[in-house]
């Protein structure tokens, strides 16, 4: 990361697979080495009301935190200006 110095890093986390402590520590390490650093996580499958964890999350560092994977996606679109991939061909055999 220091060499490439990327816009973002995206975290993703799912509530059943308990690394939500993991991905607030990595937050953390990530904000203390990189504070320019815009860290989204995906903490897929989370409760909309569940704010105590949404809260935890940006107080570790994570600059947004998406409850789905197409809400995350669709924030990388509007805030990078990324496009979605082109759909690849089929593969027939």
């Amino acid at each position: 990361m220091e060499r490439t110095r990327p816009a973002a890093v995206c975290l993703g986390a799912l509530p059943a697979s308990g690394l939500a402590a993991r991905t607030r520590y990595l937050s953390k390490r990530l904000r203390a080495r990189f504070p320019d650093l815009r860290i989204i996580v995906g903490r897929w499958g989370l409760r909309e009301e569940d704010e105590t964890e949404r809260r935890r999350l940006e107080v570790a560092g994570a600059s947004y935190v998406g409850t789905t994977l197409v809400e995350t996606r669709e924030h990388l679109q509007t805030v990078y200006g990324l496009e979605p991939a082109a759909p690849r061909a089929a593969i027939t055999t």
